[in-house]
């Protein structure tokens, strides 16, 4: 597991691409890297550009039409 000191976690829209590391997100947080995914999402780390580049954990949740 990565921990991200001090930082929160934020649900973005249901995705049906991949987000790429440089990737803006909401035109908001800045993706840097992968922590992670499962069946239905995935996490990845990023910078909040609104709060000082605070880091942030993003949770991508697929867009899934079985779901």
């Amino acid at each position: 597991m990565i921990l991200v000191p001090r930082s929160y976690c934020v649900i973005i829209h249901f995705c049906s691409v991949g987000v790429r590391i440089g990737e803006m997100l909401d035109k908001r947080y800045t993706v840097y890297g992968y922590t992670g995914h499962g069946v239905f999402s995935n996490v990845v780390r990023g910078r909040d550009q609104a709060r000082a580049s605070t880091e942030v954990a993003i949770k991508i949740i697929r867009n899934n039409e079985m779901m």
